[in-house]
C-alpha cells in the first residue's frame, strides 16, 4: 500500500492492520465451527497480544513515524533471518 497506492506510511499499516483483522475474524469463525480451535491457548496468546498492542500503541503514538519505519525494518529483518534459518537447516 505504501508503494503501490502512494499511502502515507501510517495509514497503510492501519488499511494493513484493518485487512488482517477481517481476514483473522473470518478465519477463526471457520475454525470455532468446525472445532477445530484449541481455546485455553488461544486465551493465553490473546492476552500477551494484547498487552504487546496497547505497548505498541502507546510507544508508537509518541513518535509514530520513527517507531513504525524501526519497527518495521526490525519485523521484516527477523522473518528474512527465519526463512535463512529454516531453509538452510531443513
Amino acid at each position: 500500500l505504501l508503494l503501490v497506492a502512494r499511502l502515507p506510511l501510517l495509514q497503510s499499516m492501519a488499511t494493513a492492520k484493518v485487512a488482517n483483522l477481517a481476514s483473522a475474524t473470518v478465519s477463526l469463525t471457520s475454525y470455532a465451527a468446525l472445532g477445530h480451535v484449541q481455546w485455553s491457548k488461544g486465551i493465553v496468546m490473546a492476552v500477551g497480544m494484547a498487552g504487546g498492542a496497547f505497548l505498541g500503541a502507546s510507544l508508537a503514538t509518541r513518535n509514530a513515524a520513527h517507531f513504525a519505519r524501526i519497527e518495521l525494518l526490525l519485523v521484516a529483518s527477523a522473518l528474512i533471518a527465519r526463512l535463512a534459518f529454516d531453509s538452510y537447516f531443513s
